[in-house]
């Protein structure tokens, strides 16, 4: 008896075979399949999770179109980047967490699984680029702001600090309820940084009751005085108006 031959196997679809090359060995034919899927716009959320895993690609051009690429994913795009925060590599967190803060704010309705995390990071390039993502992500980056006002407090990293005091600044009136931790800041570090801190407070200032704010006392504002340099010293000068405007304004 004849018997017929088995199916075929099930062909597969174009984008299937994009993605199939993203494993290439060949940095070149990575890049082509990158650009390839990006032009299928949101035909190629299928593949998001594929493109991320090539986040710390070994080709830094590579790894810049893979995060292009993926901040065009919408939402998709953001899970398959929160979800590489949690990589073993701390080079795939840093560039995770970098490439999150390039996403659409409109397509980040809600905080990215994991950001929180990603700011108490043992490493500081992956703090330094969470505290960045945060600044970019507007208000649904409120949930982080604890955790940025401790980081303008105690990082070991000054750039990790300044970038935590613009974050809060980001925030405006939200961040109201930090001003303090700011305000303890302009007597440290250095002048760069007291000016980040400054340019945050100035943000801040304008926001009403806030009991936080209303616990500094003129001996506090005065506590640095004759510890910094000169510049250092200007800046803090710059900020006397704007803290006593938030400290009459929380009484």
């Amino acid at each position: 008896m004849e018997t017929s031959a088995p199916p075929p196997p099930p062909s597969l679809s174009l984008l299937e075979a994009f993605a199939i090359q993203l494993d290439d060995p060949m940095p070149f034919m990575r890049m082509s399949a990158v650009s390839a899927l990006m032009r299928h716009g949101a035909d190629a959320t299928p593949h998001a999770a594929a493109l991320a895993a090539h986040i710390a690609d070994t080709d830094i051009a590579v790894r810049r179109t893979v995060a292009r690429a993926l901040q065009q994913l919408g939402s998709a795009g953001v899970e398959a980047l929160a979800a590489r925060l949690s990589d073993a590599d701390p080079e795939v967190r840093q560039c995770a967490a970098a490439a999150l803060g390039g996403c659409d704010r409109n397509s980040v309705s809600t905080l990215p699984p994991g950001m929180v995390r990603a700011l108490r990071d043992s490493d500081a390039s992956v703090r330094l680029n969470a505290v960045n993502a945060t600044a970019c992500l507007g208000a649904v980056a409120a949930p982080c702001m604890n955790e940025l006002a401790s980081l303008v407090s105690v990082d070991e990293s000054s750039s990790v600090r300044q970038a935590a005091a613009v974050a809060l600044g980001r925030m405006g009136t939200m961040a109201a309820c930090h001003a303090g931790a700011l305000t303890r800041q302009l007597h440290q570090g250095s002048a760069l940084e007291v000016r980040r801190v400054d340019d945050a407070l100035a943000r801040v200032h304008g926001v009403g009751a806030c009991t936080r704010v209303g616990k500094l006392t003129p001996a506090g504002i005065l506590a640095g005085a004759g510890t910094k340099g000169e510049t250092a010293r200007r800046y803090q000068a710059r900020s006397l108006p704007v803290v006593g405007r938030t400290v009459c304004s929380a009484a």
